[in-house]
């Protein structure tokens, strides 16, 4: 392999250089800290969830709808938390549509780390826009992804949209 075989992320350089000194459930420490929403990319909060962007996403715009309430398996989340979670859903594919015009959307959840949850024990769905060519050969192939916008633009843009619809 050559320099040109390597596709940098340097978004990510200062997540992997920095020491790992936060403890508990990144979610629920999230949840817990409304003062700082903007720094942890929150976007908006609901009665039972929130949406947040994901910090390592696979395309631009990737959020994540997340219960205040830390559980894990899908039989534990009260009808409340179902309903809502698929409320923020639908609001987050409308105010992608608006601000970043995506060609389609994946949704997604994993239940349990042999399903790909990064985080298991604090259930989670995955809003993910897509594009038209942005499943080329560059995951296939190089295992990689390329996120066209970065995270802060990202939420600048997603943030801007969700106020405008309510």
């Amino acid at each position: 392999m050559n320099h040109t075989d390597i596709v940098y992320a340097p978004w990510r350089e200062e997540f992997l250089l920095s020491p790992k000194t936060e403890e508990g459930c990144i979610f629920c420490n999230r949840i817990e800290t409304p003062e700082l929403d903007a720094e942890h990319f929150v976007i908006y909060r609901g009665d039972t969830s929130l949406v947040m962007l994901n910090l390592y996403p696979y395309t631009s715009g990737h959020v994540l709808i997340i219960p205040y309430r830390h559980v894990n398996g899908m039989e534990e989340l009260t009808d409340q938390e179902n309903l809502e979670s698929a409320q923020l859903m639908q609001q987050s594919i409308a105010v992608m549509k608006r601000a970043m015009k995506p060609n389609g959307f994946t949704l997604g959840l994993n239940l349990g780390q042999a399903a790909g949850a990064g985080i298991p024990e604090h259930r989670h769905w995955h809003v993910v826009a897509r594009w038209n060519g942005d499943t080329n050969f560059l995951p296939v192939v190089g295992g990689a992804r390329l996120p066209a916008v970065r995270v802060e633009e990202s939420y600048r843009l997603l943030a801007e949209a969700w106020n405008t619809t309510e």
